[in-house]
């Protein structure tokens, strides 16, 4: 009777399928609680705010809140225009690029005029990306900060806005110089809207939020769900190469004679 085993090469070629289709999460924050995130935050008051101008914390399981009660500038109740948080876990293009993910609204409340997720920041020099959503217009924007000021690379909007009372999920992929923002009503569905950049100036850097409002605006309000900073899943074309290596590995495996000469190293 015939009898076969995975061998070293075949154990090799499954690994090489199994590993190019895994998603290599590096954090994700739940905000279940009760007072304690998951992970451990920092977080800043930007553009004319004391870093006490804004009061951030999780307001029910899986919800956190980024808030600010005065005006632009009115310390200590006040001040922040936005406020931003990261957790110190780095991420660069060199080690697959970064994509993150952030559930926006999940309680169902008026949110500020900018919600989103920064990319590549560095919070010494302020420098880094952010993907925005506005409820009012419906817009989704991709910006680069520079120490700090804020500059839009590209944006793009739905007719009228997204509704304030619903859910959205947000998505940022950075690879390469190639910045990728979609906005989701739900992950199993196409996204509402997406909007793309090119821009190399940043490679490296931390992940986290962002809530943003004008100058004028009494008030500051943004609410988050889920947060997700991963190394993004290989393409569809990585995946497809990697199984027709994988199958080639296990063919000659099979149809080689006992010598091993002539033979890939990849495959033996």
């Amino acid at each position: 009777m015939k009898t076969s085993h995975l061998g070293g090469a075949a154990v090799a070629c499954l690994f090489l399928l199994i590993s190019a289709g895994s998603i290599r999460a590096e954090w994700i924050e739940t905000w279940t609680g009760p007072t304690n995130p998951d992970q451990s935050w920092n977080f800043l008051g930007l553009s004319n705010a004391p870093t006490s101008g804004f009061t951030n914390g999780i307001v029910s399981p899986g919800v956190y809140q980024l808030a600010v009660a005065g005006p632009v500038g009115a310390a200590p109740t006040g001040g922040a225009a936005a406020v931003a948080g990261w957790v110190t876990d780095p991420f660069s293009d060199a080690t697959g690029g970064l994509r993150v993910r952030a559930v926006i609204n999940p309680n169902n409340v008026t949110q500020s005029e900018n919600i989103g997720v920064l990319a590549y920041l560095d919070p010494a020099t302020l420098n880094g990306y952010a993907l925005t959503m506005n409820f009012t217009p419906g817009t989704l924007d991709i910006s680069i900060f520079t120490g700090g000021n804020e500059t839009d690379l590209a944006n793009n909007n739905i007719p009228g806005t997204f509704p304030s009372t619903n859910t959205f999920t947000l998505e940022f992929l950075l690879n390469g110089g190639t910045l990728t923002g979609r906005v989701y009503d739900s992950l199993s569905n196409p996204p509402l809207l997406e909007v793309s950049a090119t821009d190399a100036t940043y490679s490296s850097g931390l992940a986290g939020i962002l809530a943003q409002r004008a100058q004028t605006t009494a008030t500051l309000n943004g609410t988050f769900g889920t947060v997700t900073a991963a190394v993004p899943e290989p393409s569809a074309g990585v995946l497809a190469a990697a199984g027709v290596a994988g199958i080639g590995c296990l063919l000659m495996r099979r149809r080689r004679p006992s010598s091993h000469s002539g033979v890939s190293l990849l495959c033996r």
